[in-house]
């Protein structure tokens, strides 16, 4: 009995990252301003023109760093990337779980009392399943709470129901629930750290490129 939508709707399949060409292209851009610092540092000659400009060993220094920075940010980023791409599929298979075992529930109780609707009512299945993530796991927890009472427990056992086996689904799909919205979270952050970090370096490169331009006329 297909009771429950198996499509994943709501945050879980929303991204937060931007398109992977965004970062290849800032990549690129640091990639190219470490290029144009060795450069300065390789050849004595822009050294001395860059230091008439202020770009001095020190101020160069700034923009090793700077790109050392954004790059530190940006691989911090890809593991915290990684890390929700495994969370999600985590959570996809604890919902799938979850959905089973609500499936499994309601016929359960359906077939412990086939025709007692006062019965059925007060084990939840005569409710709709929520589609909503949080909701669907206070409902699964409400019906499990109910369902361990007398005269359910024995009732539901006598048919084979396993309750133990549904109140782990729906924990782990919370939990996979949790561990999701951290994920999610934390490539968020590194994201935003990311971002700054290349602002940074961005701002500093400018007048950096226009010093250098003069510097090797």
């Amino acid at each position: 009995m297909a009771e429950i939508s198996t499509k994943m709707t709501g945050e879980e399949t929303k991204t937060t990252v931007e398109r992977a060409d965004q970062d290849e292209v800032q990549a690129n851009f640091a990639g190219e301003v470490a290029q144009q610092i060795q450069v300065v540092q390789q050849r004595p000659e822009v050294a001395a023109a860059m230091a008439k400009r202020s770009y001095t060993t020190a101020k160069i220094a700034e923009g090793t760093e700077l790109v050392d920075a954004f790059q530190a940010k940006r691989a911090t980023r890809q593991e915290k990337l990684g890390n929700q791409r495994a969370a999600s599929e985590a959570l996809a298979s604890g919902f799938s779980a979850a959905k089973q075992a609500l499936t499994e529930y309601r016929e359960s109780v359906r077939l412990a009392y086939p025709n007692d609707k006062a019965q059925q009512q007060a084990l939840g299945i005569n409710e709709r399943v929520p589609q909503d993530r949080e909701k669907l796991i206070v409902y699964a927890n409400t019906c499990a709470t109910t369902a361990k009472k007398a005269p359910y427990a024995q009732a539901l056992t006598e048919i084979g129901f396993d309750l133990a086996a549904f109140e782990s689904a729906i924990a782990a799909f919370a939990t996979a629930r949790t561990d999701f919205k951290v994920a999610e979270q934390e490539a968020q952050a590194a994201t935003a750290d990311r971002n700054a970090a290349f602002q940074a370096l961005k701002t500093w490169t400018q007048s950096f490129r226009r010093a250098l331009r003069l510097a090797l006329k």
